[in-house]
């Protein structure tokens, strides 16, 4: 069974047409992505609701994820080292920039 060069799918990101092959194209974190799009950087930010203190992480866009659990944990730890130490509640949201 030989590999067809032409096999690819639609980038999540600008729904163009990649193929496999083709450089970074292929599927990344759950998402097809092309050459172009894995090469954008993409930044989630977490704040907090209840102060001024915020966080920001950017990655290449193929590394989407990666971003969006960091900014997760440091959220969950601003609210834990908060509670614990400071005695109050925070709550934090994350959003993708």
């Amino acid at each position: 069974m030989s590999a067809d060069s032409t096999r690819g799918a639609p980038c999540a990101n600008c729904g163009d047409y990649a193929p496999f092959n083709v450089g970074r194209a292929g599927p990344r974190s759950g998402k097809m992505l092309c050459d172009d799009c894995a090469d954008d950087s993409v930044a989630y930010i977490v704040d907090c609701l209840d102060c001024e203190w915020s966080y920001t992480c950017e990655e290449p866009r193929y590394n989407w994820y990666h971003a969006k659990i960091r900014v997760q944990q440091e959220g969950n730890t601003h609210e834990t080292e908060q509670r614990v130490f400071e005695n109050e509640s925070h709550e934090t949201v994350w959003r993708n920039e």
